[in-house]
């Protein structure tokens, strides 16, 4: 991970993260963990400003938030692992070279299976017209609605680029059709909601900043961009110029 001076137009800093792969090193990427300590019982919104290269692959990337029950100073998101509803819960918004569009990537007790017969994280979106730009900053905010109580499916998961809202899903909304682990949205059955947990110690209670390219999803070096990450428990919005040039 290195700093750059590439910020966007409504950056209030000098400076953004960049984190880097290349396949011929064997380096697969990095991350940026940050652990919230009495964790959050309700609703947790995430901001930030991601550039997507042009070229080369990369599997997951964006900013991941979600719990760990007893809380881990590190990031252990158990892959093709469904989650016991006591132990652990994952929600992204990533854009992903393997589905080549932007969509939920997440792992919750009720989730459904894959078609190969794991249990990788749950796109909920499944719409190739959702797009983050490439070679350009995209403001992207997603949303987690913890499930109160703890037996009931009112979670809910939501996801703006550049202002805006492009999914929302909860206790029925939207319609659509699930097939194994992908959910499509448009005409269909009426969206079951999540159960992000069954104990209410689990809460959210980190936030994880990666890029992530195993050697075999591509051959190609590449970068990712961050700027501009704000964590609130309401909606934050996407910076205005104004707003950067009166912080100036």
């Amino acid at each position: 991970m290195t700093l750059t001076s590439d910020v966007h137009a409504s950056s209030r800093g000098s400076t953004s993260l960049a984190i880097s792969w290349d396949a011929s090193r064997g380096n697969t990427g990095g991350h940026l963990y940050k652990q919230l300590p009495s964790g959050i019982n309700d609703t947790v919104h995430v901001r930030y400003y991601v550039k997507y290269p042009a070229g080369g692959g990369y599997r997951h990337t964006g900013v991941w938030m979600g719990g760990y029950n007893p809380p881990l100073s590190w990031p252990v998101p158990e892959a093709g692992v469904k989650p016991r509803g006591d132990d652990r819960f994952i929600a992204a918004a990533e854009q992903n070279t393997l589905t080549s569009r932007f969509d939920h990537y997440n792992y919750w007790v009720d989730m459904r299976r894959a078609v190969d017969g794991h249990y990788w994280g749950n796109l909920l979106l499944n719409n190739p017209d959702v797009q983050a730009k490439p070679d350009h900053w995209t403001c992207v905010e997603h949303m987690v609605k913890l499930n109160n109580p703890v037996t009931a499916s009112n979670g809910e998961h939501a996801i703006w680029i550049d202002g805006v809202k492009v999914s929302h899903v909860g206790r029925g909304f939207p319609a659509g059709m699930w097939r194994g682990g992908a959910f499509t949205q448009g005409a269909g059955e009426m969206f079951e909601g999540i159960r992000w947990r069954s104990d209410v110690r689990l809460r959210v209670n980190w936030i994880w900043l990666q890029t992530y390219a195993p050697a075999e999803s591509h051959q190609s070096t590449g970068t990712i961009g961050f700027d501009d990450v704000v964590a609130a428990t309401a909606y934050i919005g996407c910076l205005s110029p104004l707003a950067a040039q009166e912080v100036r």
